[in-house]
């Protein structure tokens, strides 16, 4: 039996974020400040920034949560320590002009290395006004959920694997064997 781990709060990203996240195409994101890597457990708030809430009933104004994540690294990014921006974007679901802009507003940007799970039962909550002013922050949460490490969105090898590609700004790529016979033909594919 595993072990219940309870959430009382819930980070705020935008739905397109979180939906990547699920799908498991990305591993990071970027909160408005340094998120401790020590293993806290949060939820993960979507927001719709196209004037479209994810709401699951209108009259309600209530958002469904489907995953948490716990805090696996956290770095702090300036124009010495970004490295390639086109590497990072194609890690992330970032275009580079959209790295170059934060770094002409600001200093540094933090860039966080999530591992996440789904929720052992999808949550619904009520949302915020004003949401898009609480992106990259923390929101509390109405109840504490608890959930377990049961379902992980990726499996270990491959979440280190993409960490490493993050911290070490390699592209990304899978590498598909087909042998045909003797040969054997290689083929990158971006995640």
């Amino acid at each position: 039996m595993s072990e219940h781990i309870p959430i009382y709060n819930a980070l705020c990203l935008p739905n397109i974020d979180i939906e990547h996240l699920i799908q498991g195409r990305i591993i990071s994101v970027i909160p408005q400040k340094l998120l401790m890597a020590n293993g806290q457990a949060f939820a993960l708030f979507p927001a719709d920034l196209n004037g479209n809430p994810n709401i699951t009933k209108p009259d309600a104004q209530e958002v469904l949560i489907k995953c948490w994540a716990r805090c696996q690294s956290c770095q702090s990014l300036d124009k010495d320590k970004t490295g390639s921006l086109d590497i990072l974007a194609q890690l992330t679901i970032r275009e580079p002009e959209f790295f170059r802009q934060i770094l002409e507003k600001r200093p540094h940007f933090f860039l966080a290395h999530l591992r996440v799970y789904y929720l052992d039962t999808f949550v619904k909550v009520k949302t915020f006004p004003n949401i898009e002013q609480k992106l990259g922050k923390f929101i509390p949460l109405e109840s504490n959920i608890y959930t377990s490490e049961n379902q992980p969105v990726l499996d270990d090898y491959v979440f280190i694997q993409r960490q490493k590609q993050l911290e070490n700004r390699q592209p990304p790529f899978i590498t598909l064997a087909t042998v045909s016979g003797s040969v054997s033909t290689y083929q990158s594919i971006r995640l």
